[in-house]
């Protein structure tokens, strides 16, 4: 990743790009940072002049771009790039995780072992459960019955 200072989209130049999986419609906005995308990035380079195309640090390509210039790539999914743009003195450093299937889910965390229980010691936890919930409400209750009783004793008491 190149270094400079932090910069995001200016008036005279901006890139961004949208990724896609092939054969879909469904499109992820690839923005500048860190972020998810799908193997298949139209980068899309709004700047007039020379834009270098650096990848892991390492220049790849110079574009001439007139304007506005499409430019279609792939990248392996399952795999980390550090993407940079420089327009002149600026730089604008993308950080993409390129998926096939984008998900919340870390597709490389094991799943929790299941809990096994045996029917006799579901019943006892259901009947611990049920009763401290019971008898919590039933403690509710009473207190506020003694406050209420209260407060009316000395309604009474006052007239």
């Amino acid at each position: 990743m190149l270094t400079a200072p932090a910069v995001t989209a200016a008036g005279d130049w901006d890139v961004h790009g949208l990724s896609s999986r092939e054969g879909s419609t469904l499109t992820v906005g690839v923005l500048p940072g860190t972020g998810i995308a799908y193997p298949n990035v139209v980068w899309y380079v709004y700047y007039t002049g020379t834009v270098e195309y650096y990848l892991a640090g390492e220049l790849k390509e110079t574009i001439e771009s007139d304007g506005l210039t499409v430019w279609p790539q792939t990248y392996e999914a399952g795999q980390r790039y550090d993407v940079s743009f420089r327009f002149g003195a600026a730089i604008v450093n993308f950080t993409m995780n390129v998926r096939d299937v984008i998900s919340t889910v870390d597709p490389e965390a094991t799943p929790p072992d299941m809990i096994s229980m045996l029917q006799s010691e579901y019943t006892m936890q259901l009947l611990k459960v049920g009763g401290s919930s019971g008898i919590a409400a039933a403690a509710a209750f009473y207190i506020m019955y003694r406050i209420v009783r209260e407060r009316n004793k000395r309604t009474v008491r006052d007239l």
